[in-house]
């Protein structure tokens, strides 16, 4: 009997032994996400001026990559494919506040059913609406299909960034009511009374874009502090030291506004910044909308705004690189550097200066598109290697799966590549895609290719366009080559392999799709073919204290695409990109029904009061619109447009419009 319970006890530590072996062995999980992080405010991707000594490290003791692409944009698709390892038309978070199903596998309930702690700490964006008005107006963005491109209805709200959601259990904090509580704990709440959207990306700018503009909130307490403190935390206190753990750490920064707390603002001068070699971009051969667009500043803002933009975004780069140090520093004390899998990247990108714009837009250039993406694990990845494999978004769960020894769900898109970590031969793949509401970016490395099926500007019908670069052209992708008949094999085995892309991964529009691009034309028609605005006069009547009122006209040019029953009424509206600080509906003095081809159409005369915390630099911008406030929705393409520039002359102090080109 004794020899017997001996035998028994032996046995139980034994497997006690080879369990904790077992749990040792599994490599713990750090994936920190930035949020609009663009390759050049990185010092090891070849910035010399920038300092992120903490990200270097990551990048000195693992694996660089340099052909890492989106393969959804922008923000909430982004991040639905890292987490699933899916496409966009197949987790069908296809808009942002667009919530990620329950019962899709995640990265958060993969590693929790494998027995990992799993934990989420920062922006979420997959829950519906992030900040969460007082009115309980929020909402979700429910994804439905119609004949040929998802569309999206207002849908109950799914916990924004307040509640655990997709397996991420044992520890969530989110950048909304968790930072807001933070704020008044440590008796900062008056600042949620003067600044009522503080929060997630908000943290009490001094001041609009264009301008130096900085953090008010004191650098301890900004959200990026707090959130690398949550995390931290998780490691050194809150973790169970019997099991691995797969925590996230997403920051909503450097993302717009992009004013990172002082010091961090005058860290680099703006007279050392350089312009990228493609700022002066004319855009000639391109879709004219760019020129439109909110983010397209060449027409507004001097050269040194665009340097102090970049002086600015590479001090908030500086200021969160500070961010990760403190977390890596939790990793090296508590032990667990070595048997830990770290991942570095964004979302997305930022123009910041290139092709004159700045933010972002739906466009598929590279300083969106091609992200960051370090990844350490000393156990098997050398240390300092660098690749410039082609690898997209969804490819980074099952790599995270398979270096883990965990299975594959059979029904994610991506591919691992633990094998190139290993240091194995580059078979990983040929060709990337990215998908966006409006359209597909493919690229073989050598050569790109944009199409875009539709304006998401102005969301109604447009004319397909096609994009062509040459990847190894400089400047980067200034000149687009879709035209040239030289450049014509090139575009033709791009567009094979999109159509290819669209049948092998059973996209649900791909017959659409493929019509769409093989009807696409090498140059979108110009304005002439539209109704566009313009302003045909502005007058300041009267300026105050309070603000200003203004008197202008609007004159509309009727293109060829008239045709519609439905009356549209002008919305004027002034405000950044992303905001809207004022509008106005007037009555056309015609009503759209009876307008013709070839004629000028005058709305106005109308005045605008303007109060004076908006006079800076904003966009001015008319629109046609139906009851409903949508733009029409088969006819008047390009109804929308930016009319001007509001700003003011500092010297004669008044206000100062100046119409778009």
């Amino acid at each position: 009997m004794k020899r017997t319970s001996l035998l028994l006890i032996s046995l139980c530590v034994l497997a006690g032994l080879l369990v904790s072996a077992d749990r040792s062995d599994r490599p713990n999980i750090l994936f920190i996400m930035t949020d609009q992080q663009p390759l050049s405010t990185i010092g090891a991707y070849g910035n010399p001026k920038l300092k992120t000594p903490n990200v270097d490290r990551l990048a000195h003791e693992g694996m660089l990559f340099r052909g890492m692409y989106l393969s959804a944009f922008a923000c909430s698709p982004s991040r639905a494919s890292f987490w699933t390892g899916l496409y966009t038309h197949h987790h069908r978070v296809a808009f942002n506040e667009s919530p990620l199903a329950e019962d899709i596998p995640t990265l958060g309930t993969l590693f929790k059913k494998a027995g990992y702690q799993t934990a989420y700490v920062g922006k979420w964006h997959l829950g519906g609406q992030m900040n969460v008005p007082s009115d309980s107006s929020y909402w979700s963005r429910r994804v439905v299909s119609d004949e040929n491109r998802f569309q999206w209805v207002k849908a109950p709200w799914r916990g924004g960034e307040d509640e655990p959601q997709n397996g991420f259990t044992d520890k969530w904090v989110g950048g909304w009511r968790h930072y807001r509580d933070y704020l008044k704990e440590v008796g900062l709440g008056e600042w949620i009374k003067k600044l009522p959207n503080t929060g997630t990306h908000s943290i009490a700018p001094s001041g609009p874009a264009g301008q130096h503009v900085y953090s008010l909130m004191p650098e301890e307490h900004h959200i990026s502090s707090f959130l690398a403190r949550e995390a931290e935390k998780f490691i050194r206190v809150e973790r169970d030291p019997d099991k691995p753990f797969s925590l996230v750490l997403s920051f909503y920064g450097p993302h717009f506004p992009v004013a990172p707390p002082r010091p961090w603002d005058t860290l680099f001068d703006p007279a050392d910044v350089a312009l990228p070699s493609n700022h002066h971009d004319d855009l000639v051969d391109k879709s004219w909308w760019q020129k439109n667009s909110p983010i397209y500043k060449a027409d507004a803002w001097t050269e040194y705004q665009f340097r102090e933009y970049i002086a600015l975004y590479w001090g908030y780069c500086a200021f969160i690189d500070h961010q990760v140090g403190r977390v890596l520093k939790a990793l090296d004390d508590e032990g667990l550097t070595d048997n830990t899998i770290v991942v570095y990247t964004t979302d997305h990108g930022d123009m910041l200066a290139s092709h004159g714009s700045i933010w972002k837009q739906m466009l598929g250039y590279d300083e969106l598109l091609r992200v960051p993406f370090i990844l350490r694990y000393p156990k098997m990845v050398k240390a300092g290697t660098r690749s410039q494999t082609l690898i997209e978004s969804v490819d980074v769960l099952p790599t995270l799966l398979e270096l883990a020894g965990q299975k594959m769900p059979a029904s994610i898109d991506g591919r691992s590549f633990a094998e190139l970590l290993r240091g194995g031969e580059d078979r990983h793949r040929t060709a990337v895609v990215t998908e966006m509401e409006c359209g597909f970016i493919v690229t073989d490395g050598a050569w790109k290719l944009v199409f875009t099926k539709g304006n998401p500007l102005f969301k109604s019908n447009y004319v397909p366009f096609v994009e062509l670069y040459d990847a190894n052209e400089t400047p980067l992708e200034v000149h687009n080559r879709a035209a040239e008949p030289a450049s014509a094999v090139h575009r033709s085995r791009l567009e094979k392999l999109l159509s290819e892309w669209l049948e092998e991964t059973g996209h649900p529009y791909a017959t659409a799709i493929r019509k769409q691009l093989a009807e696409a034309l090498t140059r979108e028609p110009g304005p002439e073919k539209y109704v566009t605005p313009s302003v045909a006069s502005f007058k300041l009547v009267e300026r105050g204290d309070g603000g200003s009122i203004v008197e202008l006209e609007i004159d509309w040019r009727v293109g060829s695409r008239v045709a519609e029953s439905q009356e549209f009424r002008m919305l004027v509206t002034l405000g950044p990109p992303g905001a809207l600080a004022l509008k106005k509906s007037i009555e056309p003095n015609v009503p759209t029904t009876h307008w013709r081809e070839g004629e000028t159409q005058q709305i106005g005369p109308f005045r605008l009061t303007i109060p004076r915390e908006l006079e800076g630099d904003f966009r001015l911008w008319a629109g046609l619109v139906n009851s409903n406030g949508w733009p029409p929705s088969k006819v008047f393409n390009g109804a929308q447009a930016t009319v001007g520039t509001l700003g003011i002359d500092a010297k004669a102090g008044s206000l100062v419009f100046t119409p778009q080109p």
